[in-house]
């Protein structure tokens, strides 16, 4: 089985985020939190730890902070932005925060450079892999559950999509997916569904038109098919997937809140919370940087 990992993400966010962020909004007000905000100039209060986040993890946090606030007695204040947003608002220094959960590489890394030294060590803790979404009204959806993914997608009739690389690096994982099971499967016929122009999707329209059965499947994050509560199936035959790392940043005013927070995250009961959102966990977490950058109660933690 071939695995990836796409180090970078340049997707742009769903319509169906909106109703992510209400939900979250709704669950932090009434648990008595900060809610969730945009990308804005925003400072943790006292008794409060700041996490800026990846907004693909907007409901996932939203039940992360109420378990959170019971498991600790701190407040947790949610900002959710796309991450290369969330990474250039803390380097201008328009928003403050104590903890950064970026959605690939390319965002954290641009705050280790000399101009932001914001981050010098970031962990994994987990990733969201690449699925396959299906129409369970579909007369292939019991061939999806029963058979091959790769076998359906190219029987006479099946309509796959997958959202435009240039926008979403789920579109260029699906290719990499298509590309590298035609070669180990020996079927042609997927490295033509690679290159097709015709199964090529914006974000909005693929989440409706497999909603509504103009397409038999589409290739999702599990995060995203999780918030939009479609039905999938994995990709068996290669393992494809975003990372999610996290940091804490250093001109945190929080940093022993930081390091609870941290600690409460990469709990087994937390695992179980980011699971049901499309979160893989990574245990240990895969550290990048130096061990002694860490903080001393987080060391024993990673690998």
């Amino acid at each position: 089985m071939a695995s990836f990992d796409i180090a970078g993400s340049g997707r742009s966010r769903r319509s169906f985020r909106v109703a992510g962020a209400l939900l979250a909004f709704a669950i932090t007000t009434l648990g008595a939190f900060v809610p969730v905000v945009g990308v804005g100039a925003t400072t943790p209060a006292k008794n409060t730890v700041g996490v800026i986040f990846d907004s693909s993890l907007t409901d996932t946090m939203a039940l992360v902070a109420t378990a959170f606030h019971k498991a600790t007695g701190l407040s947790m204040l949610q900002t959710a932005g796309e991450s290369a947003v969330d990474a250039r608002a803390l380097a201008g220094k328009t928003t403050v925060q104590d903890v950064f959960v970026s959605e690939g590489t390319v965002a954290v890394k641009s705050l280790e450079v000399k101009k932001a030294s914001l981050v010098s060590w970031y962990a994994q803790f987990g990733a969201t892999p690449l699925v396959l979404a299906y129409n369970p009204k579909s007369k292939f959806a019991k061939d999806l559950r029963t058979m091959p993914w790769y076998k359906v997608v190219t029987m006479k009739g099946f309509s796959l999509g997958r959202a435009t690389p240039d926008t979403d690096s789920s579109g260029t994982l699906a290719i990499t997916a298509l590309n590298a099971t035609a070669k180990t499967q020996h079927l042609p016929a997927l490295s033509k569904l690679a290159t097709s122009k015709t199964d090529l999707y914006s974000e909005t329209d693929l989440v409706t038109d497999l909603q509504k059965g103009h397409i038999a499947a589409a290739f999702f994050y599990g995060v995203d098919a999780a918030s939009a509560g479609l039905k999938t199936v994995p990709l068996a035959s290669v393992s494809l997937s975003a990372p999610y790392l996290i940091t804490i940043l250093h001109n945190s005013a929080h940093e022993g809140a930081a390091v609870t927070f941290i600690k409460f995250l990469l709990r087994a009961s937390t695992a179980s919370i980011f699971s049901k959102g499309g979160v893989i966990e990574k245990s240990p977490p895969i550290l990048t940087g130096n061990v002694t950058a860490l903080p001393p109660p987080l060391r024993p933690l990673v690998s």
